[in-house]
């Protein structure tokens, strides 16, 4: 997955920089549309154009669901992570991030893929199996059920393609997130509903969860 990234980061560098066809479209474009800010500045290096911010994702006809769960202090804080099993997601940084927790964790996977079965057995590796809970692929409103017994979601994603529809449902539930300061999903995160760790901290990324968790 290090290979696949590196060569789609290389292309996309040279279509944004080179590509002629780019450069005709960011000219005749009567409005340019982002769901990252972060891809303003690069749209005003390479184009000069101003951009427009519009989130590309929304949740419709859920209501209130905010959750009543409050946590005690003589028990596990209970995190849910949801998300295809894929290099790209990086729940490895939350399994060892557990693993270096002081404090009792249990967390609660959501979600299937090509690396479920490799990411149960590193649970086993970092002795955390008894406290990660594989829930496999299941109904969408099973989905909100244990979110609303959680007290805390989880995002690891190294890679996305926008804002992930699941944010937005766990600051609906009331879930405050804790997450890669990365991608679209991180702008939509303050620092009244959640926290976000800084991707320069590198090999050290599952210690600073490991240490906001406890």
């Amino acid at each position: 997955s290090k290979i696949f990234y590196i060569m789609r980061n290389i292309i996309n560098s040279f279509h944004k920089k080179w590509s002629y066809a780019a450069k005709i479209v960011s000219k005749k474009a009567h409005s340019i549309i982002i769901s990252d800010p972060n891809s303003a500045q690069d749209i005003r290096k390479l184009w000069n154009r101003e951009t427009i911010l519009m989130r590309e994702v929304g949740v419709e006809g859920l209501g209130c669901l905010q959750s009543d769960i409050h946590h005690l202090p003589d028990e596990p804080l209970v995190i849910c992570w949801s998300g295809v099993h894929e290099p790209r997601k990086g729940l490895p940084i939350l399994i060892e991030a557990i693993a270096h927790c002081k404090r009792p964790m249990l967390v609660h996977v959501l979600g299937k893929g090509p690396c479920m079965k490799k990411w149960q057995k590193l649970t086993e590796a970092y002795n955390v199996q008894n406290q990660s809970i594989f829930h496999g692929a299941i109904p969408h409103s099973k989905v909100f059920s244990i979110m609303q017994k959680c007290h805390i979601f989880a995002i690891t994603s190294i890679s996305e393609g926008g804002t992930t529809t699941i944010v937005l449902e766990a600051l609906q539930i009331g879930l405050p997130i804790i997450a890669l300061n990365n991608c679209a999903y991180a702008s939509v995160i303050t620092d009244d509903c959640g926290i976000k760790i800084n991707l320069k901290n590198g090999r050290g990324i599952p210690l600073q969860f490991a240490k906001h968790l406890d």
